[in-house]
């Protein structure tokens, strides 16, 4: 009713707007006044507003319900307003095409409703912000997510089902993609014929789910290929092994992580290799790296046994095994073999020479440079040369033997040393006694000195 009222006092403005037009001169208005009104209503008519520089179509109440500013071009309607019809349902009501925008690029309704744009302009959309969504749950709909740079359709909870990646294209999505049937040529295309799920080469159709021609087998639980020509490329298009993994040089993750979920009493390796081509041919496992080629941990947490950081053996029933082998080399820079940091136990160590001493667990070719050297030796101690019951060779026999011998009795000979090596424990204990036996020879000597003494003392004084 309010909008009729207000479009016969605007029929009513124009029709006189044009019977004044026929009297010479302009029209006036007094500041804040009526250019006109209805008698039956006087605050039902065109108004001038002086104070806010406006005109005014204000209702019986003498409220405004559409004005106009002429300086600015602005403007108010307090209920709908209808172009290309007399039944507004909503404020603003367009029946036909409508343009907006510039005067060769512009967005455009069309008559059927449908919405396009012409020229430069786009649709665009905010951050984090929906580009359509359903009336009856505003959640549904394509949503770009501008913090991972996605398109995101989303559930009725705003949780996304389906997305593209902007920059690489990459693809999610949380239920089943139905591939329909295709005749392209195009390398990579995957299909259904409506039987098998097949895969084109460039002209040729392969099945990826029977072993057929192609040699693979697909279950819901393994993947298996019986050619052996095939290799799986991850990350690569161009394989080089029956396994090969290439990560982005963006990427921070492993190449290959394994991860055994058992948990129990039993040894399972979460990546065993076995490569034995011939008797003494093959090798396990190799690994290359900047800094370290291998590092390995035992995490044993609460486990009371030996825990090894590394465990090798070598076994075989001729040739030579070594279990575990260390080289290093550069220029400029120290090199180590091995560098153990701890207890190191070994049953027979060589330095210098990959030949032992039989019967000996530490043997060196070379010379040792030491602060200290403890020698423990369960030999007796020659501390027995000082008991009153060991008989002291005399020095005649000692003579004797040095002339024969041309060594002092119970020593090794230099003929002895040269050719068998001497034992540093023996060698000492045998040297003591030799000082502890001259030391009581210097007694002895001592003794006879004393006497020899005393007998002259004793003839002086006669």
């Amino acid at each position: 009713m309010k909008t009729l009222q207000i479009l016969s006092l605007f029929s009513a403005c124009l029709f006189s707007l044009s019977v004044f037009s026929q009297t010479p001169g302009p029209v006036t208005v007094p500041p804040n006044s009526y250019a006109f009104y209805f008698t039956g209503a006087p605050q039902l008519g065109l108004f001038f507003n002086s104070t806010d520089n406006r005109y005014e179509f204000r209702d019986a109440a003498g409220l405004a319900q559409f004005w106009l500013n002429p300086n600015n071009g602005t403007g108010y309607f307090s209920s709908k307003l209808g172009i290309g019809t007399t039944t507004p349902a909503v404020r603003l009501e367009v029946r036909g095409a409508s343009r907006f925008g510039a005067v060769a690029n512009y967005g455009e309704f069309t008559p059927t409703g449908d919405l396009k744009f012409i020229g430069t302009s786009d649709y665009l959309v905010g951050n984090n912000r929906y580009a359509f969504r359903a009336e009856s749950n505003e959640n549904y709909g394509l949503f770009f997510n501008s913090s991972n740079l996605e398109y995101e359709f989303r559930n009725g909870s705003a949780n996304r089902v389906f997305g593209v990646k902007a920059n690489t294209g990459d693809l999610f999505a949380s239920g089943a993609i139905q591939l329909g049937n295709t005749s392209t040529s195009t390398a990579g295309t995957i299909r259904w014929n409506g039987t098998d799920f097949q895969g084109n080469t460039g002209g040729v159709w392969r099945s990826l789910t029977s072993a057929g021609a192609t040699g693979w087998s697909v279950s819901a639980t393994e993947v298996v290929t019986t050619n052996l020509d095939h290799n799986v490329g991850i990350g690569t298009i161009s394989p080089t092994a029956k396994l090969d993994v290439v990560t982005p040089s963006t990427s921070l993750m492993s190449a290959v992580n394994g991860v055994v979920g058992y948990s129990g009493t039993s040894d399972i390796p979460a990546i065993r290799g076995y490569s034995i081509t011939a008797p003494g041919w093959g090798i396990g496992s190799r690994f290359t790296g900047g800094y370290m080629g291998i590092r390995s941990e035992a995490l044993a947490s609460t486990y009371t046994g030996t825990a090894y950081g590394i465990y090798a053996t070598a076994e075989g029933s001729a040739g030579t095994r070594i279990g575990v082998y260390g080289s290093a080399g550069g220029i400029g820079a120290d090199n180590w073999g091995g560098y153990f940091l701890g207890k190191s136990y070994m049953h027979e160590l060589r330095i210098g020479s990959t030949q032992g001493a039989a019967g000996y667990l530490l043997s060196v070719d070379g010379k040792i440079m030491c602060e200290e050297l403890r020698v423990q030796n369960n030999t007796l101690w020659p501390d027995f040369v000082f008991e009153e019951d060991y008989e002291l060779p005399s020095l005649q026999d000692v003579k004797k033997h040095v002339n024969t011998y041309g060594h002092l009795p119970g020593m090794p000979s230099a003929e002895q040393v040269c050719e068998e090596g001497f034992s540093v424990g023996d060698v000492q204990v045998k040297l003591l006694q030799k000082v502890e036996e001259l030391t009581l020879y210097v007694l002895q000597q001592e003794e006879e000195l004393a006497a020899m003494r005393a007998l002259l003392e004793e003839s002086a004084t006669r």
